[in-house]
């Protein structure tokens, strides 16, 4: 897949990369293929992730980490929350390609477990997303 980031100025990036995005209050953020991706209201700010490799460590101030799983070659997209995060934080990973179906995507969290299982969870379902909290030590599922 390859998108077109155009920013302030006329600055143009072609091709397969990572971006980042941190929004403030009211800002939407949208794609021609899929919609609205995300918002924030008016008391946060919101960072969105979209990953083009097969392998992302999230950082803690993730909010949404969009997978862009590839349907070849047929190898799972891994991703990995971080092991020590605060009681409360909530992360949310998604397959933004519809993929996941043929390339899972396998989440684990380091030392942490995952719903009380150490090996962690699995997306494959297409276009699926999922939620997780932690508690300090450990993950759960929303």
């Amino acid at each position: 897949m390859s998108y077109e980031l155009t920013g302030a100025g006329g600055i143009a990036k072609t091709g397969n990369f990572a971006v980042d995005f941190i929004f403030t209050a009211g800002t939407t953020l949208t794609f021609p293929t899929s919609g609205t991706l995300a918002t924030t209201d008016s008391s946060s700010n919101l960072k969105v992730t979209l990953v083009p490799s097969p392998s992302y460590n999230v950082q803690l101030n993730d909010c949404i980490v969009g997978c862009e799983v590839s349907s070849t070659p047929a190898t799972p997209f891994d991703v990995v929350l971080p092991s020590a995060a605060p009681s409360g934080q909530v992360m949310y990973i998604k397959d933004y390609t519809g993929q996941s179906a043929v390339n899972q995507i396998n989440v684990t969290a380091g030392s942490s477990k995952i719903d009380g299982n150490p090996s962690g969870a699995i997306i494959f379902t297409a276009y699926a997303c999922q939620g997780y909290f932690s508690d300090g030590t450990d993950w759960f599922t929303l």
